[in-house]
């Protein structure tokens, strides 16, 4: 019996400490993730990218953005900005293979566009994220990916176009 009660105690303080943890890391996870977006960016995409607010809610796995900005490679004015980004998908689904988005709001995006010849200000991302476009993979082995996007809502678009090629 004094081993089940040990047992018992051992579970319910290992569990109390396992919810403290997800709790203290929900709490504090909005400042680690703008901090962690803010300080690797550049390493990874080239770009300074700022959030202002951050938020995921495990319980119904959406992410909440707000004030994201990605700046131009130089550093010196805006290539990207949001209002506020709000996504809902589900993780049950996604487990299954099952990719779901029920909810993309996109509020006031700006997108300042650049052609210099046949360069535009986001070939550097393109050069840096596309992948080898010879290399063939077993469909067969991999299979399709599935998923579904729902319930999509953009705000207030704008897009700043500009190059030396049109008439001013």
């Amino acid at each position: 019996m004094k081993f089940l009660l040990r047992i018992w105690n051992v579970l319910r303080w290992g569990l109390l400490a396992i919810l403290v943890m997800l709790a203290l890391l929900w709490a504090f996870h909005p400042p680690l993730v703008r901090w962690a977006v803010r300080t690797y960016s550049p390493e990874h995409t080239g770009r300074r990218i700022t959030l202002e607010h951050f938020r995921f809610h495990p319980l119904t796995t959406s992410v909440d953005i707000r004030g994201l900005q990605v700046l131009e490679a130089d550093g010196d004015s805006v290539f990207l900005s949001v209002r506020s980004l709000y996504v809902n998908s589900s993780l049950v689904k996604a487990l299954g293979g099952f990719y779901e988005v029920s909810a993309l709001h996109v509020s006031h995006p700006y997108v300042r566009i650049v052609q210099s010849g046949t360069r535009f200000n986001f070939s550097d991302l393109i050069d840096r994220f596309a992948g080898d476009s010879t290399q063939v993979e077993d469909e067969e082995t991999t299979g399709p990916v599935r998923y579904a996007v729902h319930d999509v809502r953009v705000d207030s678009l704008a897009i700043d176009y500009s190059s030396p090629l049109l008439p001013t």
